[in-house]
This record gives structure tokens, C-alpha cells and sequence, in this order.
């Protein structure tokens, strides 16, 4: 006689999740857990999170967060948001999600840059479509908003704009 699985009879078997789905959920957890930036700080999220979030980029993308942050945090250096901020949208623009969520709380915040909700709502919108779950929960903070883009990703000779 077939062994039963503990659990109601008419249950399906458990289908152990992937490692990818695992690392995925990880991830997942640690964007819903991660508290929203507060208005007058940056950011700060812990190093090996990060690096976690980052191995998911390309090289040349992983180098500008990790940079972007690091300017953020003031790891190494001092704090530097104007520097952060173009490093964000640098990787923005080469469609990183996690880029455009950051650069959305920093424009939310208005931390290193002048305060725009609609900019903040715009880059949450773009992230959120394409899965980023705190980009999502940050959507229900700033509401619906006119879509407008950051001028560094509309103007390539605005890179002035946020020193």
C-alpha cells in the first residue's frame, strides 16, 4: 500500500521550489522587509543585501549601484547624493529596476536632488511593471501621479542637473 502524504486527502504533493525560485523569493523578502526611506536620509540598506540584489545585474550596471550606493551611504567617502543620484540614473537608463527604484526614493525624498513626486511615481511605475515589489508598495505611497521622467534620462547633456 502507497505511503500517504501528511496532510488532507485530497491535497497535491509539495513540489520543492528551484534554487532559482528560492533566491528569487529571498529576494523577494528582502524588498517587501526593507523599510522606506525616511525623508531626510538616504536609503541605507545593509551591504550584503545589496550585493545579493546587485549580482542580478550586468557587470557594468552592478558597478554603477554599487558606486551609487556607496556614494549614498558614504562608505569610503563622504555622503555624496548628487553623485549617487547620477549614478542611479546611469543605471536607469540601462533598464535597471532596482537603479529606478532607488532613484525613485530619492526624488520622493528629495535627498540629493530637488523633491518631485511625479518623477518618484513615474520611476516606481516603470519598476513595478517589471516586477520590482518595493517599487510596487512605493506606488501606494505616492499615488497616481502625471508621468514625467528624470531630465537625465530624457536630456543626455543634463548631467549637471543633480550636482
Amino acid at each position: 500500500m502507497a505511503a500517504m502524504a501528511i496532510g488532507h486527502a485530497h491535497s497535491k504533493p509539495r513540489r520543492r521550489p528551484s534554487r532559482l525560485g528560492c533566491v528569487a523569493l529571498s529576494m523577494l523578502r528582502l524588498l517587501v522587509l526593507a523599510p522606506p526611506a525616511a525623508h531626510s536620509e538616504p536609503p541605507t540598506d545593509d551591504v550584503a543585501q545589496e550585493s545579493v540584489l546587485f549580482a542580478l545585474e550586468a557587470p557594468r550596471v552592478r558597478m554603477m549601484l554599487e558606486l551609487a550606493s556607496a556614494e549614498a551611504a558614504g562608505r569610503g567617502q563622504a555622503r555624496n547624493p548628487a553623485g549617487a543620484a547620477m549614478l542611479y540614473c546611469a543605471a536607469a537608463a540601462y533598464g535597471s529596476l532596482e537603479a529606478q527604484y532607488r532613484l525613485g526614493r530619492m526624488f520622493l525624498a528629495g535627498w540629493g536632488l530637488t523633491q518631485d513626486i511625479a518623477v518618484a511615481a513615474t520611476l516606481f511605475r516603470i519598476a513595478a511593471g517589471n516586477g520590482h515589489e518595493g517599487a510596487r508598495a512605493m506606488i501606494l505611497v505616492t499615488g497616481e501621479r502625471e508621468e514625467r521622467l528624470p531630465e537625465c534620462l530624457t536630456d543626455p547633456d543634463v548631467p549637471s542637473a543633480y550636482s
